[in-house]
C-alpha cells in the first residue's frame, strides 16, 4: 500500500521475485548442488516473512488517517509543518509499531546479505550472489529507509538555506488564509516575518519532498534541528527587523524635525518649532539628539539655499540660534556653536556667490541689449545708450557695473575700424579686391595695435580668409585695372572723327597686354618682398606701377610692342618674337580638327549659319569628360561645344554631347540637380558657388573644387567643436589647464619633444607640418626625430588612430585648429579605441559613478602623464562636468520637424538621461520617470500648452538649483533646434516665442520660481 511519506530515490517494494528471474540451479546431484538448494529454501523462507512487512507501511496509513484529512492533497504541507514544530505527536502504539517493523527490516536485510555471502563461495553459481542482492525487499527496503534518514538529517540545512535565499530575493509569497501576498521586505514587522516563516517552510517541505518521509525517522532525526535552525533564522531576522524599524523611526523623526524647523521665521516661530522638536525626539537619548540635531540643522538650512532663499537661511540661523534650549541650559547657538558658524560662514559665500550670479545675468541682458544696438544707425543707437533717465549706461550704472563694461556697450567693444573690418570680412567685400585682406594682414594688424585679439580671432575664424597673399593674387586683381588704364591712354589721340579700324584695336590689344605681361615680370620681385613681409598690398597702386612700366614699354620705338599714339598702330608688330595673343576673330581652346574650328570661326565673324556634317566631329573623350566635371559641380557647358553642337545641327547640347560620348564609348548624364549642388555650394562658400556656375577650365574647376571641401571641412570641425564645448565650459578650462602641462610656453602648438623634454622654445615650422607628415613619425629637429608633437604632444601613432576617427585630411596643416580637433576627438568622441573606460564614461555608456569616474581618470593619466599632477577630485570634477555638457550639446537635426506632442516626448526623454525629473504631462511621472499613459496633468491657464501635451514642468522639490539652471541653459541654447516656444524659470529668465519677456527674478510669468517650465 503506498504511503504519502514515501521517500524520494528508490521506493521500498516490499514484495518481488525471491530470486533472480535468470536463477537456474543445477540437477545434477552433488555437494555444492545441495548446499545450493538448502540456501534456496532459506531464501524462500524469508521471501515469506518478508510480507510480513507490509505492516510497516500500514503503520503510516493509520498515522495519516489519525491526523486527518489536512494531510491530504495540498494540505499535507500545513500538516508537516505542524508536525515538526510540536503541533502534532505520534501515539506509542504507533512508534512501537514502527520500531518492530525497523527490527524486522534490519533482521531480513542482515539474513538475505549473509545469504549472498555464502553464494559467492558456491562453485559455479556465479550470479546467484548479485541476484539476491538486486532482487532482495529487505536490502532494497533498507536501502530507501537509510536514504530517507540521510534526507532526515540534512533537513535543516536545506531549510535554512531556502528561507535565506527568499529573504536575499524579496519574495513574494501568498498567505492562504486571509489570501494576500506577503512581499518579504526589510520593514516587516516580527509577527509578519513568523507568519512567513511558517509559509515558506510549508512551501519547502512539498518543493523538496521532504513532507513524504515517515514521521517517525523525523521524530528521531529531524524534528529537533528543524525547530532549533527557524528559532536561530527568527532570532537574527528579528533582530534586523527590530533595527530597520527603528532606522525607519530615526529618518521619519529626522525628516519631521527639519520640517518643523524649516518653518522658522521670527521668534514666535522659533519657539514653536523648539517646542515641536523636543516631542519629535523625545523618544531619543540626550547623546542620540545632540547627534543627530547638527545634521538636522544643515539638512534645513540646504533646503533654503537649494531654493535660493537667502532670507529664509538668515531667518533660520539667527532665530533658532538665539532660542533657548529645551534643557535650559543656554541657547541653541551656544549649545551648538561650530555648528552654527560653519552654516553661518557658508551663508556669507552663498550670499557673494548669489550677488555675483546677479549680477553675471544683469550684464548678459545689458550685452546683449546693447548688442541689439549695434545694427541701429548712429543717431538711433546714442539714443538708446546715453539717454540719461533711462538710457543703457544709466541703467548698468545704477545696477553697479564696472567702467569698463560700461565703456564696452558705449562703444559696441570695438573700434569703428575694427567694426568696418570684421563687416566687410564678413560680407566677402575685403576678400576680394584692391582692399583684399588676408590672414597675414591681420596678423600685422594684431602686432602693431591695430586691432585686439579678439577681433583678430572673429576675423581669422573666416574659413573663406587666405592665410597669406601671393603674387599671382596680386596680380590677378591689379591686372585687369593696368589693362584698363593702358587702354585709356591708348585710346586718347582718338577723336569724334576718327574711328579706329577693327585691325587698330586688335593691334592695340595685343601690344597692352603684352606690355602689362612684361611688367609684371619686371615688378614681381617688389611685390615678393612685401608679400614676405606681411605687408598690406594696395592693389589700386600695383596696378598704376604695371601701367607706368607698360607705357614704358609701349613708348620706346625701338621695341617691337612700340605703340604710336599718331597713326594709332603698332608698326614694329612684325619684329615680335614674343609669344602673344592672336588678333583673329574668337577661336576655341580645343583639340578639334582645323576644319571644325575654321567653320565655327567663319560661322561667328560672318554671323552665317554653316552645318557641320556632325559625323566629321569628334570631341576627344577628355572634353566630355572635362564637360561631364563642369556640369556635376553646377557649371555650364563651355560655349565652344554649345557652338559646336548648333553648328552641327543639334538644338539640344545634351543630346550632341550623348552621342559624341557614345563615339568615345562612355555615358554623359545630364545633371538635373546642378542648382542643388549651386545651392549647397552657396553655404559654404557664396563666392566659390559664384565662380563654379560659369566657364572655367578643368585645372581650375579642380582647384575651387578642391578649395570649397577644405572649407566644408573646417565648417564642419568647427561645428562639431562647437557643438562638444559650452565657449566658457568645463571643456574649454580643462583643455587650457591640460595645454598649459602638456605644451606649455607661450605658443603651446609649437613645442615638440624627442621623448624626454619638452623642447622649450617652440618650432614655427611644426604647425606647418602636414597631418600625413606628422603620422610618418620621421620629423626631425638638428638631426633628432621629434617622438610628441604640438599642445597635446601627441604621438605618430596616436594622432594617425585620432585623425581617421576625427576624419582630419591628410593635407590638412598641423596648425591650432587641427590638434584642437584632435584633442577634441580623443576626450568627446572616443577616438582611441585601447581608452575604451574614457571612452565608455565620457560617452554615458556607464553609468556616472565613483568606480567608472576613477576608471576613466586613470584612463586619462595614462594617456597624458601630465594629469597626474591633477588631484582624483579635480580630474573627476572635470570628466564628470564634460559627460554633461557632452550629453547636452547633441541635438537631433531632424527633432524641429516632428509635431509639437511628438517632440515633447522625445526632449522629455532626452532631459530624463540627463538625470531630471518631470511632471505635468501624459508620458511622464515623477517617480517613474517616462511612462506610456497617466501622467498627472494639473490646472493651467486655458490657453497652457499642457492640455496639447506640448509642455513640460522641472519642479524644484525633485531637481536641484543647479540640475535646473544647467537644463535651462541647455534648452535655452538650443531653443531654435528644439523649436521651443516657451521657456520660463524665474532665477534666469523667460523668454516666449524667442524674446525676452522677463529677466531674472522679474516674476514675469508669477508662479515659475518653483518650477522650470518649457513649451513647444
Amino acid at each position: 500500500m503506498a504511503s504519502i511519506y514515501d521517500p524520494q530515490g528508490p521506493q521500498v517494494a516490499l514484495g518481488g521475485p525471491s530470486v533472480s528471474p535468470g536463477f537456474s540451479p543445477a540437477r545434477t546431484y552433488d555437494p555444492s548442488q545441495q548446499m545450493l538448494e538448502a540456501v534456496e529454501q532459506q531464501f524462500r523462507l524469508r521471501n515469506r516473512e518478508i510480507e510480513q512487512l507490509t505492516a510497516f507501511s500500514s503503520t503510516l496509513s493509520k498515522f495519516v488517517q489519525e491526523q486527518g484529512e489536512q494531510w491530504k492533497k495540498g494540505e499535507i504541507a500545513k500538516g508537516f509543518s505542524k508536525f515538526i514544530s510540536s503541533g502534532g505527536s505520534l501515539s506509542p502504539k504507533y512508534q512501537q509499531e514502527h520500531k518492530e517493523a525497523e527490527v524486522r527490516l534490519s533482521d531480513a536485510a542482515k539474513r538475505d546479505n549473509q545469504l549472498a555471502t555464502v553464494a559467492e563461495t558456491i562453485p559455479n553459481a556465479e550470479g546467484v550472489s548479485a541476484g539476491i542482492r538486486n532482487n532482495s525487499p529487505a536490502l532494497t527496503g533498507w536501502q530507501a529507509y537509510g536514504y530517507s534518514i540521510a534526507q532526515a538529517q540534512n533537513a535543516p540545512f536545506s531549510l535554512a538555506n531556502y528561507i535565506n535565499k527568499a529573504r536575499s530575493e524579496n519574495a513574494v509569497i501568498r498567505d492562504p488564509d486571509p489570501g494576500v501576498d506577503i512581499t518579504i521586505g526589510p520593514r516587516m514587522g516580527r509577527a509578519q516575518a513568523e507568519r512567513v516563516m511558517e509559509l515558506l517552510t510549508e512551501k519547502w517541505s512539498l518543493e523538496t519532498g521532504i513532507s513524504k518521509i515517515n514521521p517517525q525517522v523525523l521524530m528521531e532525526h529531524a524534528a529537533n534541528n528543524i525547530a532549533v535552525t527557524k528559532l536561530r533564522i527568527m532570532e537574527d531576522w528579528g533582530k534586523e527587523l527590530d533595527s530597520n524599524a527603528k532606522a525607519l523611526q530615526q529618518d521619519i523623526a529626522f525628516k519631521n524635525s527639519v520640517t518643523a524647523i524649516g518653518g522658522i521665521t521670527d521668534q514666535t516661530t522659533a519657539a514653536t518649532a523648539s517646542t515641536a522638536l523636543e516631542k519629535i525626539l523625545s523618544p531619543y537619548s540626550y547623546q542620540e539628539i545632540n547627534e543627530q540635531f547638527p545634521k538636522i540643522l544643515a539638512a534645513a538650512y540646504q533646503e533654503k539655499v537649494a531654493a535660493g532663499d537667502q532670507l529664509g537661511a538668515t531667518a533660520l540661523l539667527t532665530n533658532l540660534g538665539s532660542t533657548r534650549h529645551p534643557s535650559g541650559v543656554g541657547t541653541y547657538r551656544e549649545r551648538f556653536l561650530t555648528t552654527f558658524q560653519d552654516l553661518e560662514s557658508k551663508l556669507q559665500e552663498f550670499g557673494a556667490d548669489q550677488e555675483k550670479a546677479r549680477k553675471a545675468d544683469q550684464l548678459a541682458l545689458f550685452q546683449q541689449e546693447a548688442e541689439r544696438y549695434n545694427n541701429l544707425p548712429a543717431a538711433q543707437r546714442d539714443a538708446f545708450i546715453n539717454d540719461p533717465t533711462n538710457g543703457l549706461l544709466t541703467r548698468m550704472r545704477l545696477a553697479g557695473m564696472s567702467e569698463e563694461e560700461i565703456n564696452k556697450a558705449r562703444t559696441g567693444g570695438s573700434t569703428s575700424f575694427e567694426i568696418a573690418l570684421l563687416k566687410g570680412i564678413r560680407d566677402g567685400s575685403l576678400l576680394v579686391g584692391s582692399n583684399k585682406i588676408t590672414k597675414s594682414v591681420l596678423d600685422t594688424y594684431l602686432a602693431n595695435g591695430t586691432i585686439d585679439k579678439s577681433v583678430y580671432d572673429q576675423a581669422v575664424a573666416n574659413p573663406e580668409l587666405a592665410q597669406q597673399q601671393t603674387v599671382n593674387d596680386v596680380f590677378k586683381d591689379a591686372k585687369d585695372q593696368a589693362v584698363n588704364l593702358i587702354r585709356a591712354w591708348q585710346t586718347k589721340s582718338f577723336t569724334g572723327s576718327t574711328v579706329p579700324s577693327e585691325a587698330s584695336k586688335a593691334q592695340a590689344k595685343v601690344v597692352a597686354e603684352v606690355a602689362i605681361a612684361k611688367a609684371m615680370s619686371k615688378y614681381q620681385g617688389a611685390i615678393q618682398a612685401q608679400v614676405d613681409a606681411n605687408q598690406p598690398i594696395n592693389i589700386i597702386k600695383v596696378s598704376q606701377d604695371l601701367a607706368a612700366l607698360a607705357r614704358q614699354e609701349l613708348s620706346d620705338a625701338n621695341s617691337a610692342y612700340y605703340w604710336n599714339p599718331d597713326t594709332h598702330s603698332a608698326p614694329n608688330l612684325q619684329k615680335a618674337t614674343d609669344k602673344a595673343p592672336s588678333t583673329a576673330p574668337p577661336t576655341f581652346t580645343t583639340t578639334l580638327p582645323k576644319n571644325v574650328i575654321d567653320a565655327i570661326t567663319n560661322r561667328v565673324s560672318s554671323k552665317a549659319a554653316p552645318v557641320l556634317d556632325p559625323t566629321a566631329v569628334d570631341l576627344p573623350a577628355q572634353m566630355i569628360a572635362n564637360e561631364q566635371l563642369a556640369v556635376n559641380q553646377g557649371g555650364k557647358i563651355s560655349s565652344s561645344i554649345v557652338n559646336i553642337a548648333k553648328a552641327s545641327g543639334y538644338k539640344d547640347v545634351n543630346r550632341y554631347l550623348s552621342d559624341q560620348a557614345i563615339k568615345n564609348g562612355m555615358t554623359w548624364t545630364p545633371n538635373s540637380d546642378q542648382q542643388t549642388f549651386l545651392r549647397n555650394a552657396k553655404t559654404v562658400s557664396p563666392s566659390i558657388a559664384t565662380r563654379l556656375a560659369g566657364e572655367l577650365t578643368p585645372s581650375e574647376r579642380r582647384r575651387l573644387t578642391q578649395q570649397l571641401e577644405t572649407i566644408r571641412t573646417q565648417q564642419q570641425t568647427k561645428a562639431s567643436l562647437s557643438a562638444a564645448t559650452a565657449p566658457g565650459g568645463t571643456y574649454a578650462t580643462f583643455q587650457n589647464d591640460l595645454i598649459q602641462r602638456e605644451g606649455g610656453g607661450t605658443d603651446p602648438y609649437g613645442q615638440y619633444n624627442f621623448g624626454f623634454a619638452r623642447s622649450g622654445p617652440a618650432d614655427p615650422n611644426l604647425t606647418n607640418l602636414k597631418v600625413r607628415d606628422v603620422i610618418r613619425g620621421n620629423y626631425t629637429i638638428n638631426g633628432q626625430r621629434v617622438v610628441h608633437f604640438g599642445a597635446y604632444q601627441f604621438k605618430a601613432d596616436t594622432f594617425a588612430a585620432v585623425a581617421k576617427k576625427a576624419g582630419i585630411p591628410m593635407d590638412a596643416p598641423f596648425n591650432k585648429e587641427t590638434q584642437d580637433r584632435a584633442f577634441q576627438a580623443v576626450v568627446m568622441e572616443g577616438a582611441l579605441p585601447w581608452r575604451n573606460r574614457l571612452n565608455d564614461y565620457m560617452s554615458g555608456k556607464v553609468p556616472d559613478t565613483a568606480a567608472n569616474r576613477a576608471a576613466a581618470i586613470q584612463d586619462l593619466q595614462t594617456e597624458w602623464t601630465s594629469m597626474k599632477n591633477l588631484t582624483p577630485a579635480k580630474l573627476g570634477s572635470y570628466l564628470q562636468n564634460m559627460r554633461m555638457e557632452r550629453q547636452q550639446s547633441t541635438v537631433d537635426p531632424n527633432l524641429g520637424t516632428l509635431p509639437p506632442p511628438q517632440r515633447t516626448v522625445r526632449v522629455g526623454q532626452m532631459l530624463l538621461n540627463m538625470g531630471v525629473k518631470i511632471w505635468q504631462h501624459p508620458n511622464f511621472d515623477l517617480n517613474k520617470g517616462y511612462i506610456e499613459k497617466g501622467g498627472r496633468v494639473g490646472r493651467h491657464s486655458d490657453s497652457s500648452r499642457h492640455y496639447e501635451s506640448s509642455a513640460l514642468d522641472l519642479p524644484l522639490s525633485h531637481n536641484s538649483v543647479t540640475e535646473l539652471d544647467k537644463t535651462y541653459d541647455y534648452l535655452k541654447n538650443n531653443a531654435a533646434a528644439l523649436g521651443i516656444t516657451e521657456l520660463f524659470w524665474d532665477r534666469k529668465g523667460y523668454y516666449q516665442n524667442g524674446k525676452l519677456i522677463g529677466g531674472p527674478r522679474s516674476q514675469a510669468i508669477p508662479g515659475h520660481d518653483t518650477h522650470l517650465h518649457v513649451a513647444f
